[in-house]
């Protein structure tokens, strides 16, 4: 504690029997501290004494307001039941699906020979073709875009190919001229 606060205290009567009367033999030795501490009485007796402390009073009267309130039934802050709110969540996820699944047909209308379900058996005409080892690629495109044929999956592991066909008629006349083809062509099967 500095000396400031040591006058204060002294003045302000915060100090054991014992200090005052150590603070005392030492305000006699010392004319400054003397003269300090007559100084501060002087300021406290034109000031006169200080307020009460309003922080301690200030809690005093929120302390009363709150206990005249009681107690409430809940705590302010409580917010609504969390299973609540994850009941909410789910209902709005179970609507949005439901609604998407009726909304989607009318939006996105499917067209002929589009998307189709994975489960849904698809009519689509099939080719599987296996080329001669040295067929040259820019002949076999040829031979590929004037039959209308895609290549679908290929080659496999044993180099089979499957050429897909816009439907039967178009694959059936594929099969007739790729059979003849022998030069590019080292087996052809019916899918």
């Amino acid at each position: 504690m500095d000396r400031d606060d040591k006058i204060l205290t002294y003045l302000q009567g915060r100090m054991s029997r014992e200090d005052v009367a150590l603070f005392e033999a030492e305000i006699a030795k010392s004319p400054d501290i003397a003269a300090q501490v007559a100084v501060m009485r002087r300021a406290r007796a034109v000031l006169g004494t200080p307020p009460p402390d309003l922080r301690d009073d200030g809690w005093d009267r929120l302390s009363r307001a709150i206990d005249a309130q009681g107690t409430p039934d809940r705590a302010a802050n409580v917010n609504r039941p969390i299973r609540l709110s994850l009941l909410q969540a789910a209902s709005v996820a179970v609507a949005a699906v439901i609604g998407w699944s009726v909304l989607q047909p009318v939006l996105f209308p499917s067209e002929p020979g589009g998307l189709a379900p994975a489960s849904a058996e698809a009519e689509v005409a099939v080719l599987q073709v296996v080329f001669v080892a040295d067929a040259p690629v820019g002949e076999i495109a040829a031979l590929l875009t004037n039959l209308g044929a895609s290549i679908a999956e290929g080659p496999g592991v044993l180099g089979i190919f499957r050429l897909h066909f816009a439907d039967t008629a178009a694959r059936d006349n594929a099969l007739a001229t790729l059979s003849r083809r022998t030069d590019l062509i080292d087996e052809v099967l019916v899918d």
